[in-house]
């Protein structure tokens, strides 16, 4: 199977940091991945994307740049006609439904996880682990993630 994520958002709402834990948990299966972050220079505010490609049967990524999506998580709809030109009917987008939530990245991520068969939940909670260092944090993400 081969995956072709783009997170799209704006800077601050952890388009980033979806796209990297989805990264850290797929190579525990030792499945090829790549991550490509698109960031401006702006801390907050600005266009934040990246591409997670994932290739579970060839284990080989030629290109990490993006190309066609097979999956999309919409943090902020302002950026989808951005990506209009890498997307076909076949383009799974998924949308948030969690507007004002500061842990709506991880609500989304859950969703995207629950939806998808080649991450587990085991390794999603592993690698918050490994991102948030703070215990408080941690457990707060944790349970945003499961939606506890």
């Amino acid at each position: 199977m081969k995956k072709e994520i783009l997170i799209i958002g704006s800077g601050g709402q952890g388009a980033l940091t979806i796209g990297e834990i989805i990264l850290r948990a797929v190579s525990k299966k030792n499945y090829a991945v790549s991550f490509y972050p698109f960031y401006g220079s702006q801390m907050r505010g600005g266009a934040s994307s990246c591409v997670v490609k994932i290739d579970t049967e060839n284990n080989y990524i030629i290109n990490p740049t993006l190309d066609v999506i097979t999956d999309m998580i919409v943090l902020d709809n302002k950026y989808i006609d951005d990506y209009k030109d890498n997307i076909n009917d076949k383009t799974v987008i998924y949308e948030n439904k969690f507007l004002n939530d500061k842990n709506a990245n991880l609500k989304m991520l859950k969703k995207y996880v629950d939806d998808n068969n080649f991450i587990d939940d085991e390794d999603i909670i592993f690698c918050l682990r490994e991102k948030f260092k703070s215990d408080t944090i941690c457990k707060e993400k944790i349970e945003a993630y499961r939606g506890v």
